[in-house]
């Protein structure tokens, strides 16, 4: 009798190996559940937009899985193609392979009780996350096409980065206590794209 237990126990296991190694796009938003390894896909370019030299955003759909997925390409480190080319392949399916991590989104920094990024009031939600500590890395005004890393350190010496364009605002108050707000996002960054044939 305990041979027939064994069986079942095994299949579970390997489909549950199976199962994670299918994770990738399956996974749902806000779900933690992220891959280190590089994940190859496959699908149909829906739109291509530019998001700020050299970034640019493509929404991409998986017709079979019934859904779709927006994605960023860096055009300098993917050398192979273009914004001129992505726009070419609209309505094409390509093949591609992306890195999926959850990054930090900052939606605003407060200082005062002012913001210190937006001129309108922000509206935050369910997702929103709020801490408070030293603003560091905004010494000076972004320059480049690619935006800097700020650091928020609070204190129990808990280090959070940021991607962000510094403004001359937030430069004014580098390594002042501030209050700020941000979101856990993932973020899926394509690393090769190729027209599918």
């Amino acid at each position: 009798m305990k041979h027939f237990q064994i069986i079942p126990a095994i299949l579970l296991v390997v489909s549950l190996l199976f199962a994670s190694n299918q994770l990738s796009l399956a996974t749902p938003k806000g779900h933690e559940a992220l891959i280190d390894d590089p994940i190859n896909e496959f699908g149909i370019l829906k739109e291509v937009e530019d998001s700020g030299y050299p970034l640019a955003t493509l929404h991409i759909e998986f017709p079979e899985r019934k859904f779709s997925e927006y994605f960023t390409i860096n055009l300098e480190e993917v050398k192979n193609v273009n914004m001129g080319l992505l726009q070419k392949w609209i309505g094409k399916y390509v093949a591609f392979t992306y890195n999926s991590n959850l990054t930090n989104a900052l939606v605003d920094i407060q200082i005062n009780g002012k913001s210190a990024i937006n001129t309108e009031p922000v509206e935050f939600t369910k997702n929103t996350i709020k801490v408070v500590g030293v603003l560091k890395g905004a010494s000076k005004v972004t320059e480049s096409d690619l935006p800097s890393t700020i650091s928020i350190t609070t204190a129990n010496n808990q280090k959070l980065l940021f991607d962000y364009y510094i403004t001359p605002e937030m430069v004014k108050i580098n390594g002042r206590k501030v209050v700020v707000y941000y979101e856990e996002v993932v973020s899926n960054t394509i690393t090769k794209i190729k027209l599918s044939k």
